[in-house]
């Protein structure tokens, strides 16, 4: 051609026919130019201004590259999303260096060589952020219909209204609609895709759609559909149009070998690992010094795993968290009783890692351009810290710790094109999830299976297994000493008479306890009529010449007789067990279990009205107290005895107080002893058998919880009594 092609920019716009809309047929995507030209710029810049929107509104858009040029997190750092304080901790424009590990999470989002993501998580690690900065993102990057679903409506809800309302229509521009009825709380129609919130895993949700991303949120809740198969599969046949669709699935791991579970071990499951400050060694963070590939490892009942490729031998011992140095072993000389006793000033103020090297790391080091040559490597976060502290900066070494993190793939053969990674709380940056107030939570959960179970689900993002100990008649031979049935071995401070409530009759014991929390079985008995508990309340007990446990006495010790009971009342029974209680006023108690979810605490009073007469119940938290007697003080029967055997107190070295048992302990109450069983699943057994005895055992165990301050009290008073009559007399 002789001519250039001139484009006709001489033309009045005034008679210009109205440009058609222009349809990119890489991205679908609509450019409606309705906007007079004229209105954007003064005539003599016409030519101009109209080559102009021909490069920024027609062809521009409708060239994009497929794959974005930066990623995600890097498109939120540069000042594209602020989130104010009904959607985040923290107002202020968003930065990744809070959460620097779901980087690469976001970095999916645009890396073809990945399909999928899977995370398990704990609670305050950013993933759920990072996951809406994918949609957000969408619009002007990487457009098409999205899905973000999680297990509640009402937390869709709020994450709609709260946390992507305002900032999806600040990244998405002239793509977000201008007819507010476009834009709903469940689905938002944008000019170029569509983003539903779903407040439900049902099958419905997948259904007639088409999906460029889908984000599971809290899917390990209900990760499998009845009739349907795995929120997984519903999700991957709506995904199956697009050849570069992406699934983003996070949730704390609630139970082993889920659908989620399963499918996480299939990916690459990667571990975080981060520098010391002091020697440079790169490490998983870890609790209590077990990485987070056992933890996670999927087992069948013998122990086998259930996927091939897993490494069969266990990784070596890792760093972890101390705190252990907090406890005060001697206590005040005193007050008997208060050795043992955390200082949990203390444990806030002191808890350091201890690296898998041995180097004391408290998080709390300022590092200076003396600590660049510790972050090698090209990595962004590397050389980040690397310039940071080379420009003179000061950095905490948790904040450098956690920037020149990285990534280990520890599954050698993961299924095709799937990510899968691991992180806990100990990554955590934000001041008040510092390791002293994990420290902090553990020490709470001590003794309570529940509370336990939250603390790993909902802090170090691992399975709750609780400690299973086959309890057999044989487990009590270490408990046995040299006393016999009606007899007590040692001085108590509180002698209990609790029974468990039967068709026919009432399964008693009668223990002794000292302010430590040891304990003796002293006699048991079946009663078939009131006044044998009557007569019990009465019955003098000695106590051995010759105490196994404490100070000998100086004089021979006197008798003693139970002071207090604790009944069970639950069954067809509980009028006549309200009719004892009331015939022994102020000595005897009804009590009801509770599954560990069903009560706030582990023994709670309530008042009710018996035959026009008001009477406290109790309430407890059944499975709390069979973890403490039957995974303790039964279960750890050898470690409490080989303590005491080292001339040790039990209770300073986290152990359960010792509970002594007769020599001439019967068959039959040996088993009821043992008849408690915890599944596999960390339940229960619901039909362990004959249980009478051990259930009237786990009411005295409640019951000396419940009195424990009435007992301290009455002998803090006493000594106070005791050293004032001691005083001599002034004129």
């Amino acid at each position: 051609m002789s001519e250039a092609l001139e484009l006709p920019l001489s033309v009045e716009f005034s008679v210009a026919p109205r440009p058609e809309p222009v349809i990119s047929r890489t991205l679908n995507r609509q450019v409606d130019p309705r906007v007079s030209l004229t209105s954007r710029s003064p005539a003599s810049t016409r030519p101009r201004a109209t080559l102009e929107w021909l490069l920024s509104d027609v062809f521009d858009p409708a060239y994009r590259p497929l794959i974005p040029d930066r990623s995600v997190w890097e498109w939120a750092d540069d000042f594209n999303v602020f989130l104010d304080t009904k959607g985040a901790i923290r107002s202020g424009w968003y930065n990744s260096a809070r959460t620097p590990h779901v980087r690469e999470f976001n970095e999916t989002m645009t890396d073809p060589a990945w399909k999928e993501d899977l995370v398990i998580k704990s609670s305050r690690t950013g993933y759920t952020e990072a996951a809406l900065n994918n949609i957000r993102f969408m619009p002007r990057h990487a457009p098409g219909h999205t899905l973000f679903a999680i297990d509640s409506k009402n937390e869709a809800k709020n994450i709609s209204k709260d946390r992507l309302e305002k900032t999806l229509e600040a990244a998405a521009g002239e793509e977000f609609p201008a007819n507010p009825d476009d834009d709903g709380t469940y689905t938002k129609f944008l000019r170029n895709m569509t983003v539903y919130l779903s407040g439900s895993y049902s099958a419905g949700v997948f259904k007639n759609k088409w999906l460029r991303t889908v984000t599971l949120d809290e899917c390990e809740t209900k990760s499998e559909i009845t009739d349907e198969g795995s929120t997984f599969d519903l999700a991957e046949s709506r995904m199956s149009r697009h050849p570069d669709a992406k699934l983003f699935a996070m949730s704390k791991p609630k139970r082993p070998g889920t659908a989620f579970h399963r499918r996480w071990c299939t990916g690459t499951r990667s571990i975080r690992l981060v520098p010391c400050p002091h020697c440079g060694t790169f490490q998983e963070l870890t609790m209590f010094g077990e990485s987070a590939t056992v933890n996670l490892r999927p087992v069948d009942k013998k122990g086998t795993p259930i996927t091939e490729d897993w490494a069969r031998c266990p990784p070596p011992r890792l760093g972890r968290i101390v705190f252990s140095h907090c406890r005060d072993l001697v206590g005040d000389a005193g007050h008997p009783g208060t050795g043992g006793a955390w200082d949990r000033e203390r444990v806030l103020a002191e808890t350091y890692y201890e690296c898998v090297a041995g180097c004391r790391i408290t998080g709390r080091e300022l590092l200076t351009a003396d600590h660049a040559d510790l972050y090698p490597g090209e990595d962004k976060g590397a050389t980040e810290v690397r310039r940071r502290l080379l420009s003179g900066e000061r950095l905490e070494a948790k904040v450098a710790m956690m920037l020149a993190g990285r990534w280990l793939v520890t599954n050698a053969r993961p299924h095709p094109r799937r990510r899968s990674r691991h992180i806990s709380d100990l990554y955590c940056l934000d001041a008040e999830i510092h390791w002293g107030a994990l420290a902090l939570l553990f020490i709470d959960c001590e003794g309570d299976a529940s509370k336990l179970l939250h603390f790993f689900n909902n802090n170090l993002g691992l399975v709750f297994r609780a400690q299973t100990t086959a309890l057999t008649p044989e487990s009590l031979l270490d408990l046995r000493a040299h006393y016999y049935r009606g007899t007590c071995p040692f001085v108590p401070d509180l002698v209990t008479l609790t029974f468990d409530t039967q068709d026919t009759h009432y399964a008693a014991v009668i223990m002794g306890w000292l302010e430590d929390g040891t304990s003796c079985l002293i006699d048991w008995f079946d009663s078939v009529a009131d006044i044998d508990i009557h007569h019990r309340f009465q019955a003098k007990i000695p106590v051995v010449a010759k105490v196994l446990h404490g100070a000998q006495p100086s004089e021979p010790p006197a008798p003693v007789v139970p002071q207090f009971g604790l009944c069970d009342a639950a069954g067809h029974r509980t009028d006549e067990v309200y009719d004892l209680c009331q015939a022994l006023s102020g000595r005897l108690y009804a009590s009801f279990g509770r599954g560990g979810i069903q009560v706030t605490t582990p023994i709670r009073e309530s008042k009710i009205t018996h035959r026009m007469q008001q009477m406290p119940i109790y309430f407890f938290s059944d499975d709390t107290y069979k973890t403490k007697l039957y995974e303790g003080r039964i279960g750890r029967a050898k470690d409490i005895v080989q303590a005491q055997a080292e001339g040790k107190d039990p209770v300073l070295f986290n152990l359960p107080p010792r509970l002594y048992l007769p020599l001439d302990l019967d068959a039959q109450t040996c088993a009821e002893l043992t008849a408690e069983q915890r599944r596999d699943d960390g339940r229960w057994d619901e039909n362990p058998g004959a249980n009478h005895k051990g259930d009237a055992v786990k009411l005295a165990l409640v019951l000396f919880e419940w009195l424990l301050p009435r007992i301290r009290a009455d002998k803090a008073r006493a000594r106070a009594d005791s050293e004032k009559s001691a005083r001599p007399r002034t004129a």
